[in-house]
């Protein structure tokens, strides 16, 4: 699950989306990411990529830009986006002085709306402008 806040001053607040993990690298083989398919947007990024019990697995970065794709191969690409993996992250933190919370992901699986529940609670929009 992909938490975030998609086309901010578009869309109207907080979006949960489901996806899988498609690939256990990034673009360019790059091994600190994950290729997801959830659909991310502008305004994704940093949000957090969920499992099923509502613990963090990874951080939304990017998402291929399908224009400049489809220009070069003639089609167009879909739900090819990327996270950084819940150990890039955690390293990152760490390296600030950060001691976070860790949990197993052990259990029945929660439903969407008990995983986004999780995710609102400790998901704040930040808002960069020039």
């Amino acid at each position: 699950m992909v938490y975030g806040y998609p086309l901010a001053g578009i869309l109207s607040d907080a979006v949960l989306t489901r996806g899988e993990i498609n690939g256990l690298s990034g673009l360019a083989d790059n091994r600190s990411q994950f290729q997801v398919s959830a659909p991310v947007q502008p305004g994704n990024s940093g949000g957090p990529m969920l499992d099923m019990q509502g613990h963090l697995v990874g951080v939304v970065v990017s998402k291929l830009n399908a224009q400049k794709l489809a220009q070069a191969t003639g089609d167009i690409p879909q739900n090819i986006n990327f996270a950084v993996k819940g150990e890039a992250a955690l390293s990152f933190v760490q390296r600030a002085g950060i001691t976070p919370r860790m949990a197993e992901s052990t259990g029945p699986e929660r439903g969407a709306a008990d995983v986004g529940e999780v995710a609102a609670r400790s998901t704040v929009f930040i808002r960069c402008e020039k």
